[in-house]
């Protein structure tokens, strides 16, 4: 597990892509393009890292403030990932 740089980009959208196509675990929309996924799951002050096996990217998370205001103390997260292939 470490940080993500710029060029986890595509692995991130592909897993954020097939997690939230479903509909059922993010308020995303399933039509979220990959622009605006980046701009959700990468953005300045968030801390959002990648899981690897070996050199592929199986999993990523973030770790942001939950409000604005007095909500930096309180933190958000979310995540995604692969399990044998398939996005979870």
């Amino acid at each position: 597990i470490r940080r993500a740089a710029a060029a986890d980009g595509e692995a991130i959208w592909l897993i954020f892509q097939a997690v939230v196509a479903g509909g059922d675990t993010y308020v995303y929309a399933p039509d979220t393009s990959e622009a605006q996924a980046r701009a959700l799951w990468m953005p300045e002050g968030v801390s959002t890292c990648v899981a690897r096996e070996q050199e592929e990217v199986v999993g990523t998370f973030l770790v942001r403030p939950n409000q604005p205001g007095h909500g930096p103390l309180c933190a958000g997260g979310g995540e995604g990932g692969k399990v044998h292939g398939n996005a979870v």
